[in-house]
């Protein structure tokens, strides 16, 4: 019996170490709370156990947290999916701040348990975390970064343009044009500052990933868009291996059907060293707008 036993927990990794072809998602699920019905972690679990990935890649996860009911939000998921799909079971957790008596961060569930855990801090005025796991044959890495190329409009340092002439007097003309000045400076800088924070954690995620010699599978929600500065800089390391031009984020939705306007800011890529080592099978954004306000994305990868 223990031989049996032995040999039926081998059959996925044997399948993977052979070539064999597996998944990986990534999903910011909003830390489960849903757009009609409030908080359910276990629909959540149903998107991403009905993929059967090998691996999952979780973005706003609440670990303990009031608006949670100080539920571990990781077992949970994992333990639903183990149980009743027999996918990913292993959870790790990296915690990006304290939140609502508990802690908030990124997460990566895996079929297998992981040879290695790093936890990085990414640092700026919105603290992030990068989340790296190895495993036999890759390593996964999560990251949720901060807010920084969303809008289509990039501001400048000095945005205002005067609306009188230089002889005009009016104090009251004069006292809105000034803090109309100011408030456009004030949203200049944070602007930049996001800007700085961005990039700086790019930059920080491109020397652990060109360290490694094994894969690396950078996963999660960048909050960048495909034609970004940040994207640019990726390219110049990573391979994007999921749809740019199908959107991954809608928003929180109020009625149905969805006909709103939505934006790609989810990724999964691969460092361009080993991007010749796999085969795509398939890469898509799962159709599912209701659990989240992100829509999962999947890459199915083959070793060559």
């Amino acid at each position: 019996m223990k031989a049996c036993f032995f040999v039926t927990l081998a059959v996925p990794f044997l399948a993977f170490a052979s070539g064999g072809p597996f998944k990986i998602m990534s999903y910011n699920i909003r830390h489960g709370v849903t757009s009609d019905k409030g908080f359910d972690l276990s629909r959540a679990a149903c998107v991403m156990a009905a993929e059967k990935p090998r691996f999952v890649a979780l973005q706003e996860i609440d670990m303990y947290t009031d608006r949670v009911g100080r539920t571990n939000s990781c077992e949970v998921l994992a333990r639903f999916m183990g149980e009743k799909h027999s996918c990913a079971t292993n959870w790790n957790f990296a915690k990006a701040i304290d939140y609502g008596g508990g802690e908030y961060g990124v997460a990566l569930l895996s079929e297998e348990k992981p040879l290695r855990v790093d936890k990085i801090a990414l640092g700026g005025n919105e603290p992030r975390v990068l989340l790296m796991c190895e495993f036999e044959d890759c390593w996964i890495a999560v990251a949720h970064l901060p807010l920084g190329f969303i809008s289509r409009t990039a501001l400048t340092p000095n945005p205002h343009k005067t609306r009188f002439p230089p002889a005009d007097v009016d104090d009251a003309a004069v006292a809105e044009n000034l803090a109309l000045a100011g408030k456009r400076a004030m949203l200049a800088r944070e602007y930049n500052q996001i800007s700085f924070d961005c990039m700086a954690s790019v930059i920080k995620i491109e020397v652990l990933a060109r360290a490694k010699t094994k894969p690396v599978f950078l996963t999660g929600d960048w909050n960048a868009r495909p034609h970004s500065r940040f994207l640019t800089h990726i390219r110049g390391f990573m391979t994007i291996l999921t749809p740019e031009d199908a959107w991954t984020y809608h928003g929180t939705i109020s009625s149905l059907p969805f006909i709103g306007p939505g934006r790609c800011i989810d990724y999964i890529a691969v460092d361009t060293a080993h991007r010749q080592s796999y085969d795509v099978v398939s890469s898509y954004v799962v159709n599912e707008r209701i659990v989240s306000d992100h829509a999962p994305i999947v890459v199915e990868l083959k070793l060559r």
